[in-house]
């Protein structure tokens, strides 16, 4: 009995002892991979966050630069004095008070007139036409292109063309400017 108490006893002292080493070993590779982490954390430049905003900056100022550069392509050619997107004022357009006269002039506008259209939130704004058909209008409506259609039924009341007149005297006014700048 004595020799089995013996080999059963240390069996159980040698599964403690293993069970102690494996926590050891276990708890050296943790801490090993902590220390490792906070070394490899400690590699990184500390500005790194600095780095990251000055990225995105440049980043910010290319896509607004790409953004101007849009808008001076979208502006049309007919007419200089206006970008896509511009809130009109009531000089700037042709509010006629006979409907039928309205929907004759609307419905001679050709792709690449401007017009002032009006949006969700009441302003007028500049839009240039981009199809035209017998039944509705598209209008090119913001510098990214995108773009809202209105039937025919809508053109009174959210269309207008330009005044001519008063657009004239702008644009030639904004040459002068122009001129003086340079």
């Amino acid at each position: 009995r004595s020799s089995k108490s013996k080999s059963r006893s240390k069996p159980v002292e040698s599964d403690e002892e293993s069970e102690a080493e494996e926590k050891k070993k276990v708890e050296k590779k943790s801490s090993k991979r902590s220390s490792t982490k906070s070394k490899s954390r400690s590699k990184q430049p500390e500005d790194t966050e600095e780095t990251d905003a000055s990225e995105d900056d440049e980043e910010v100022k290319k896509e607004e630069k790409r953004r101007e550069r849009k808008k001076e392509e979208k502006k049309s050619s007919s007419n200089p004095s206006f970008n896509i997107g511009d809130e009109g004022k009531r000089r700037d357009m042709i509010k006629d008070d006979d409907k039928d006269v309205a929907l004759k002039r609307i419905a001679a506008l050709q792709p690449d007139d401007g017009a002032f259209i009006r949006r969700t939130d009441g302003k007028w704004t500049y839009a240039t036409v981009k199809k035209m058909e017998s039944d509705s209008i598209l209008f090119i409506v913001n510098p990214n292109g995108s773009s809202k259609d209105y039937k025919k039924k809508y053109w009174v009341s959210h269309v207008r063309v330009l005044n001519k007149e008063k657009e004239k005297k702008r644009s030639s006014s904004s040459a002068k400017d122009k001129d003086e700048e340079h």
